[in-house]
């Protein structure tokens, strides 16, 4: 019975931390939970234009390199551009 309680905590566990299938595959959801994807037609994780590293288990490694706004002119070439260069270069 014990070990039935343990393995239905951590199965609890598990699902409040480990993305739902869908849905971004990094480790930014876990902290940053309720914001709406910012690229529907494809699903990208929050470090293919944020940057920063998608499987850091702490805020400080987690945010750096990022970048808070993806679609500011000066970093849009590491960024958005990289996917969108026609769109990029018209702005």
């Amino acid at each position: 019975m014990k070990l039935l309680l343990t393995a239905l905590g951590l199965l609890a566990l598990l699902a409040t931390t480990t993305p739902a299938a869908g849905e971004r595959g990094d480790q930014c959801v876990i902290c940053h939970r309720g914001i709406d994807d910012a690229h529907p037609k494809k699903t990208l994780t929050c470090t293919t234009c944020h940057k920063g590293d998608a499987n850091a288990t702490d805020a400080k490694h987690a945010h750096a390199g990022m970048l808070p706004n993806p679609s500011d002119l000066r970093v849009v070439e590491q960024t958005c551009g990289k996917g969108h260069q026609a769109i990029a270069a018209r702005v």
